[in-house]
């Protein structure tokens, strides 16, 4: 039973399951464990009987004994009556019939099944039935008055008791004899079955060692030496070493051990892309310890820098920083393990120098590893982006004072003329000089977003908070587009609850206005516009709403809408008018006064937009 594992060859033990050798290492001794206990309780069954016939027989000696001694006391009594005549000794000789009687009815019961017992106990009964006859006649003749060492009546009731007392004795004494040799034969037996329970368990300790050992082998040698290779592999891994040869054998420890090979393989391979990206990316890629010192680095560093990979290496980042940046630069790389505890990555943008002494303008993604203790950073040379972001901050600048001034006279100028003050003049004239002040509104108005939107890119852009009340912003925004409401035939409603605001109002005008020029953009004549504005108790929040009936926005427009030049078809700018940049406006005034901003909105049935602003 406990054989057969051990036994095993080694190449077959490596195909049994590990689930497998857990039931054998649970079934064997389990198995083991029934049988023995099995064999104690057949041992103790058989204790148990011979204890309890020496317990019987004990019981039937002391039976026998005691049928004695109430013959001897019932004689006794009578023969007390003979000398004193006491007629309380005669009554206390005849309990004693009674007693004699359940006394050999005790010894009956003792006696069931043993026939040799039975018999004698027949002979002792009729003996004792024939001394109670004769006893009670003695009895009654001497309560007569009759002496029974006269007569031949009570002489020969005297002789009779004498003789059968001799003979009941004899019986008792043979009876005594039987159950000493039945007592003897059960200590015999008791004795050997206190030897065999001894034995069993010398015998079961002894075997359960032997299969506790044999197990534990097997164990050994079929599961702890190859767990303990699988983790010499983790370990060869970690140290980036071969890894040992594969297990053999079809258990789960042999799959475990091939898909960690696998995995290794995979690793490898993955780690093999990674060094090829590394090696042909175009952006920096370093790593650096705790002092900044370059650990690792990547052809494109060679090739931003111009030095060569030894001059680089073990040579401290913010040596290579413009000098009035390097402090900077440490805080950032100090905030960084802070930030890439939280799962954040940290921008740094530097001025450095290259080998040549030209200057380069360089944007890091630096991420800290705790574990390796050591900076991961990603590199980008940056300096043609600053240089168009200069040259497009003149750009707007120039827009700004050199085209806006000048459009912004010539508006005035326009309008002038269409209002007559030089003389009036004919229909045709009036009409393209109004068009002509139309198209300068839309270039200013163009310059002016253009202008917020660079704001947007340098972080320019203000607000500057104060009191002001819903009313005030929903009324000034209405009474600016009521003209273009009224042009396209298009009925403007409104619906709120005056409420005071903590906001910049001049730039929540600007959004609310944004918002309802679109929506009467995109309304058909006869159509509403529809501008609302309620409070939200759970979230402190007043939501600013317009609504329109206009053609909607499809469901693949609804995330980009509110990107920069985004417009909801290529179509609009030209037919409509607008660069695509109101709705981004828009968005970042908003998330600058702690609110959001968003668009609902069913193709053919209309637009609702709505932002939300802190009271």
């Amino acid at each position: 039973m406990f054989v057969v594992p051990l036994e095993l060859g080694y190449a077959s033990a490596m195909t049994i399951k590990l689930t497998h050798k857990a039931i054998i290492i649970v079934a064997v001794p389990l198995a083991f464990e029934l049988v023995f206990v099995g064999w104690l309780a057949f041992l103790l069954r058989n204790a148990d009987a011979e204890a309890l016939a020496a317990a019987r027989s004990r019981e039937m000696v002391a039976g026998a004994a005691t049928l004695l001694k109430l013959v001897q006391e019932a004689g006794i009594t009578l023969y007390s009556f003979k000398n004193t005549a006491s007629p309380e000794l005669i009554d206390l000789y005849r309990s004693y019939p009674p007693k004699l009687r359940g006394q050999m009815d005790i010894l009956y019961g003792l006696a069931r099944g043993h026939a040799d017992e039975i018999a004698e106990l027949n002979q002792i009964s009729a003996l004792v039935d024939e001394a109670n006859t004769l006893g009670g006649n003695l009895a009654t003749g001497m309560a007569r008055g009759e002496n029974y060492d006269k007569g031949d009546n009570l002489l020969s009731a005297r002789t009779g008791i004498l003789s059968l007392t001799s003979r009941l004795q004899r019986h008792l004494h043979v009876l005594a004899d039987i159950e000493r040799r039945y007592g003897g034969h059960s200590f015999e037996t008791e004795e050997r079955a206190r030897n065999q329970l001894w034995m069993a368990l010398t015998v079961g300790l002894l075997v359960n060692l032997t299969v506790a050992l044999g197990l534990l082998a097997a164990f050994i040698r079929t599961v702890s030496s190859r767990l303990q290779a699988l983790l010499d592999n983790i370990d060869r891994l970690a140290a980036n070493q071969p890894l040992n040869p594969r297990l053999s054998g079809g258990d789960e420890l042999a799959l475990l051990d091939s898909t960690f090979h696998r995995m290794a393989d995979a690793l490898e391979d993955a780690s093999a892309k990674e060094r090829a990206i590394a090696e042909n990316a175009l952006d920096a890629i370093v790593t650096l310890d705790e002092d900044l010192k370059l650990l690792s680095l990547n052809p494109a560093t060679l090739a931003v820098f111009a030095f060569s990979r030894g001059q680089l290496l073990g040579r401290r980042l913010v040596d290579l920083v413009v000098e009035e940046e390097k402090q900077a630069v440490r805080q950032a790389f100090m905030d960084a393990k802070q930030r890439s505890a939280e799962g954040l990555t940290t921008f740094v943008e530097c001025r450095m120098v290259r080998k040549d002494g030209r200057p380069a303008e360089m944007r890091w993604s630096v991420n800290w590893s705790e574990k390796e203790r050591t900076y991961f950073c990603v590199g980008q040379d940056v300096s043609e982006r600053k240089q168009i972001e200069r040259v497009k901050q003149e750009f707007i600048s120039m827009m700004s004072h050199d085209l806006r001034s000048p459009l912004t006279a010539v508006q005035a100028s326009l309008s002038m003329l269409v209002a007559g003050l030089d003389g009036p003049l004919p229909p045709q004239s009036t009409r393209r000089l109004v068009d002509s002040e139309r198209n300068i509104d839309y270039v200013i108005s163009l310059i002016n977003s253009l202008m917020d939107v660079e704001r947007l890119d340098q972080d320019n852009l203000t607000v500057h908070r104060g009191r002001t009340s819903l009313a005030q912003i929903i009324d000034r925004s209405l009474d600016a587009v009521r003209p273009i409401a009224e042009r396209q035939h298009v009925e403007l409603k409104s619906d709120y609850r005056d409420m005071d605001l903590i906001a910049d109002n001049n730039r929540i005008i600007q959004v609310l206005i944004n918002l309802v020029s679109n929506a009467l953009k995109f309304t058909e004549p006869g159509g509403t516009v529809s501008v609302s504005g309620r409070f939200d108790g759970k979230t402190d929040f007043v939501e600013i709403a317009v609504t329109d009936t206009g053609r909607g926005i499809p469901p693949e427009k609804l995330k980009s809408i509110f990107g920069r030049y985004e417009q909801v078809e290529e179509s609009d700018a030209a037919v409509q008018g607008g660069a695509g940049l109101g709705l981004a406006i828009c968005k970042r005034i908003v998330e600058e006064h702690g609110g959001s901003i968003g668009v609902e909105s069913t193709p053919g049935r209309g637009s609702r937009f709505w932002f939300t602003l802190p009271t």
